[in-house]
């Protein structure tokens, strides 16, 4: 239930967070209202025209009956696609909201809470959303409301016609009733579906980024990638016989008890004591319910589904945002300082331990030591990115962890080891827009960014392992200008020619950092 509501809460402001918005949300309520009213309004006309004697009515009071009868048929079958249309800006500008909301928020959260998830899962999330806010605003908005209207309004008009037709109320409650209660097993199924997709995503990502390693070996991989596909193939399957089982056990009741009293009224009938009208009637009505009662349980899939589908969304979006209160107010260079720093992912082991490192402005320090050593922890702490589990640090006299990232980017970069190795470029085209994916190498594409580093002009810049997929030449002539044009570098390098270049050296081994060379 606080996840339906969580729900609700995110989607109801778009109902009315703009005048586009609030004439749509109008307009789709006048058409739900012309709706309930025709389809329970058409079954009396149908039953006039059949029940009324040629010699007691001109020909024209049929012809204009009949003619009233197929425009109120048209807008039976038309209303709901005049509804979507007439919501599509709610929907649309909800959608774009909560994907541009989702990317936004990951920027926000600090690295540990979003280590919960793999790059592949927030995308996934994020591009399943469209079809899931469309689903669950459709749901909720504009389909359940109408479709529970309807069947009030025509179970009223069964009573009145003929108390037997209590029977067939009765069996389309209890249809519904039963197909509810197995929505359980449909959410199950849904559930273990899609979280067998996402895992499918990951490890197809996985699977690409190590393609080279791959194709030298591919049979355990490709084994590997296959039993994730036939597990989530038949996860697939039962969701889908599910589905289908819920529509069949409510019209095997529905039918069952809509029969019966038909059939009853029919042998009245035969035996005179029934009206030709109301049998015209009955039926007409019986055939005007069937259709809400069908809608109301794809309603009720469709919710639920719903809910799960934005469930990894919401998660994202109700992450805590990082508390980073600080702003600079003096961005001349100052020193940053680590005083017995000590960092471990799980209690088991220190990957960090009493570590001291002072960078001072104009220092240039590198580091080096084997992988796993700690050396991205160490980049990440002097960036303020993660806190410590104890000890401190501080940019002048600020905890460098409590500013702002978008104060402390007036005066420090970042660049981490890099995997991505393309760019897109946008382009004009047909569509509005083209983005074309330009290939770099590593090295081509590391020398981009730290191109573009440079053009902010830092003050400090923090290079982890940035320049390892350079050539030397390379390396040594952009190294050459970072060094001339930003006052405080700090480098993590496996290069010994590149870590000369660098007036302090530390190595990071078993917790520690050693400085082992100061020019």
């Amino acid at each position: 239930m606080k996840k339906i509501i969580n729900i609700y809460k995110l989607l109801l402001p778009y109902l009315w967070d703009s005048k586009k918005a609030r004439f749509a949300t109008f307009l789709t309520l006048l058409l739900i209202g012309i709706d309930i009213g025709v389809t329970t309004y058409s079954p009396y006309i149908w039953k006039n025209l059949i029940s009324t004697e040629v010699h007691f009515k001109p020909a024209t009071w049929f012809l204009w009956n009949t003619i009233l009868l197929f425009v109120l048929l048209f807008f039976i079958k038309n209303l709901r696609n005049l509804r979507e249309i007439s919501f599509f800006p709610v929907t649309n500008q909800a959608i774009k909201e909560i994907r541009l909301k989702t990317i936004f928020k990951t920027h926000l959260v600090s690295l540990k809470q979003l280590e919960k998830y793999t790059v592949q899962e927030i995308i996934s999330a994020t591009s399943r959303i469209s079809q899931s806010v469309r689903g669950f605003m459709r749901v909720s908005f504009i389909s359940i409301f109408p479709s529970t209207a309807k069947i009030i309004s025509l179970s009223i008009a069964l009573f009145t016609a003929d108390k037997l037709c209590f029977g067939i109320i009765a069996a389309s409650y209890m249809g519904l009733i039963v197909a509810s209660f197995c929505l359980k097993y449909y959410t199950h199924a849904k559930y273990k579906a899609w979280y067998l997709t996402d895992h499918v995503t990951a490890a197809m990502g996985q699977n690409l980024y190590n393609t080279a390693t791959i194709r030298f070996n591919p049979e355990p991989y490709n084994l590997q990638l296959k039993s994730l596909f036939n597990l989530e193939a038949n996860a697939w399957q039962v969701f889908n016989v599910v589905s289908y089982l819920l529509y069949l056990i409510q019209d095997f009741i529905f039918y069952l008890g809509a029969g019966i009293v038909f059939c009853l009224l029919v042998i009245g009938y035969s035996q005179g004591t029934v009206e030709l009208a109301k049998i015209v009637l009955v039926y007409s009505l019986i055939i005007s319910i069937r259709s809400p009662l069908t809608e109301i349980v794809q309603n009720f899939t469709r919710f639920f589904g719903g809910i799960i589908d934005i469930n990894k969304t919401l998660d994202i979006l109700n992450l805590p945002a990082e508390k980073k209160p600080l702003q600079l107010t003096n961005f001349d260079l100052q020193s940053i300082e680590l005083e017995q720093i000590s960092f471990s992912h799980t209690s088991a082991k220190k990957l960090l331990d009493g570590v001291d490192l002072i960078i001072k402005p104009g220092d240039k320090i590198g580091i080096f030591g084997p992988s796993g050593a700690g050396k991205s922890t160490l980049c990440q702490l002097i960036a303020g990115l993660i806190e410590p589990n104890s000890g401190s640090a501080m940019y002048g006299n600020l905890p460098i962890s409590q500013i702002s990232p978008v104060s402390l980017g007036k005066v420090l970069s970042y660049i981490p080891q890099l995997h991505l190795m393309q760019e897109l470029v946008a382009e004009a085209h047909e569509y509005g827009l083209k983005l074309k994916k330009q290939a770099f190498s590593g090295g081509e594409y590391q020398r981009h960014l730290l191109e573009e580093a440079l053009k902010a002009k830092p003050q400090i810049i923090i290079l982890d392992e940035t320049v390892n997929s350079l050539d030397e030449p390379s390396a040594k002539q952009i190294l050459a200008d970072i060094l001339e044009k930003v006052p405080t570098v700090v480098m993590v390098s496996h290069s010994r020619v590149l870590l000369n270049k660098m007036e302090r050296i530390f190595e990071l081994k078993r917790g520690h950092l050693i400085e082992v060379n100061s020019n």
